[in-house]
């Protein structure tokens, strides 16, 4: 992509944003003018969800853990600690688990 394949059929706007008095409206003008052009010649690109392991066990797992975090920290004790602790080995096994899945199954498909 050249500065030429957009240049021509957009310059009208950039002279347009030019022509307003004040500096935060052209600039404004400008970005806005700008991104329009650079959607309409490149197109949009749509956001590729990167997290299709993380499921309903993950989300129990991560809320189990974060109640007995939050109940370890209103009342600091030895057994509430080793219940949190015991808690976030297990999310982060389930985690793992999840991930490794997601991988070996992405690795397939290729």
């Amino acid at each position: 992509m050249t500065a030429k394949t957009w240049k021509k059929p957009y310059s009208h706007l950039v002279k347009r944003a030019e022509k307003k008095g004040n500096i935060d409206e052209e600039w404004l003008e400008l970005k806005n003018n700008l991104r329009e052009t650079f959607e309409e010649v490149l197109g949009v690109e749509t956001k590729v969800s990167t997290r299709e392991w993380f499921d309903a066990d993950c989300k129990i797992a991560i809320g189990k853990k974060n109640e007995a975090y939050k109940c370890w920290l209103g009342r600091p004790t030895r057994a509430r600690r080793a219940h949190y602790e015991q808690l976030r080995r297990e999310a982060n096994k389930i985690r793992r688990r999840k991930k490794r899945q997601a991988a070996e199954e992405n690795t397939r498909r290729i």
